[in-house]
């Protein structure tokens, strides 16, 4: 029933919010996401381009088994694998722990630390000596891990705190995921440093491992992520925009530089990203693949991943590829690379301001 003393209040245009997504790249990253589930018969996904000298997120996808849109770019976390070899690397740099010169002896037997119970072994690499920017090409556990071992766990927890993992992003959702890092005093010495050098015992969003390579895209320099470019009133006046958010140097140009010049090799024809190539362009980049944990156990199910920087030269995208438990082939290089590949075939030229062959 309508009341006589009910006040009635006329509506008001409210704000228009303008998000950074590029509609062409968010379609491209949607439906070649799909595409790749159903073919993997993976049980899901996720995909994030992003700028890495604005922190605007370019495109966001993440997918279940069934094609349902989740939000687990920002709400589920992973164990990177190695795609987070490179920021083992970029401590060993930024502490003058190592020598271009230097190597490590990698021999066909796992490689055991005392208190640690499982050895650390490689897949399908010749034994020999390995220098760093090799270890990273190849991927190599056991050649990381060795020189990982240089590092004081505060030298390695800090580095890994400074490229953001351990923090919420801040990006513009109610809810996203952060996983803590253990403190370095409380390190085993024979476990977290030599599974973290690979990948391990450390968990990251998507959208964290996006942000942790654009600051190596971006000359060292971590930039905040955002999905607002402006926001604007009824009239159509902007009364917020965007403005690049520093957070932070990471490491030096110098060391920047040389982990990009260690991508450029991961993704090259000797490395494990070789898949990930265009014609005409190159690419940057590093694979991960991971054993996924049910019940605080590993399981013989896996997750690829692949951080890709295009281009190579100057990048303009970061690119995250995550694929949840891919049946048949399950390497980064032989799933998520492919991906990464197949969408910046199809990237808008207007956009990237390339000529794509």
């Amino acid at each position: 029933y309508e009341s006589p003393q009910r006040l009635v209040r006329n509506p008001v245009d409210g704000l228009d919010v303008v998000l950074t997504l590029d509609a062409e790249l968010q379609s491209i990253a949607e439906s070649e996401l799909d595409r790749a589930i159903s073919q993997m018969d993976a049980d899901g996904g996720d995909v994030v381009f992003l700028d890495p000298r604005s922190g605007e997120l370019l495109a966001v996808a993440s997918r279940a088994a069934n094609g349902a849109p989740t939000s687990s770019v920002f709400t589920v976390a992973f164990e990177p694998g190695s795609t987070a070899k490179l920021f083992t690397a970029a401590a060993l740099l930024s502490h003058d722990k190592v020598t271009p010169e230097m190597t490590v002896q990698v021999a066909e037997a796992p490689f055991r630390i005392p208190g640690r119970p499982a050895p650390i072994s490689d897949a399908k690499l010749k034994p020999g000596s390995y220098s760093l920017a090799h270890a990273i090409e190849v991927s190599s556990n056991i050649a990381t891990v060795k020189f990982g071992q240089l590092l004081s766990p505060e030298e390695h927890y800090d580095t890994l705190r400074d490229f953001g993992f351990d923090s919420p992003t801040g990006v513009e959702l109610p809810r996203e995921a952060v996983v803590r890092l253990p403190p370095p005093d409380r390190w085993n010495p024979a476990d977290h440093g030599p599974s973290m050098s690979m990948g391990y015992r450390m968990q990251v969003t998507p959208i964290q491992l996006a942000v942790a390579y654009g600051a190596i895209a971006n000359d060292g320099v971590l930039m905040a992520p955002t999905l607002v470019r402006e926001i604007r009133t009824a009239g159509g006046e902007v009364s917020y925009r965007h403005q690049p958010d520093t957070v932070r140097r990471v490491v030096s140009t110098e060391v920047a530089a040389t982990l990009r010049e260690f991508l450029d090799l991961a993704a090259g024809e000797s490395g494990t990203g070789g898949a990930s190539q265009l014609a005409g362009y190159r690419v940057a980049g590093k694979t991960g693949t991971s054993r996924r944990v049910a019940d605080g156990r590993y399981t013989e199910t896996y997750i690829s991943s692949f951080a890709g920087l295009f281009p190579a030269e100057d990048p303009q995208f970061v690119v995250i590829v995550k694929i949840e438990n891919p049946r048949g082939a399950y390497y980064g290089g032989e799933t998520a690379a492919p991906l990464l590949k197949a969408m910046l075939e199809l990237a808008p030229v207007s956009y990237t301001h390339l000529t794509l062959p």
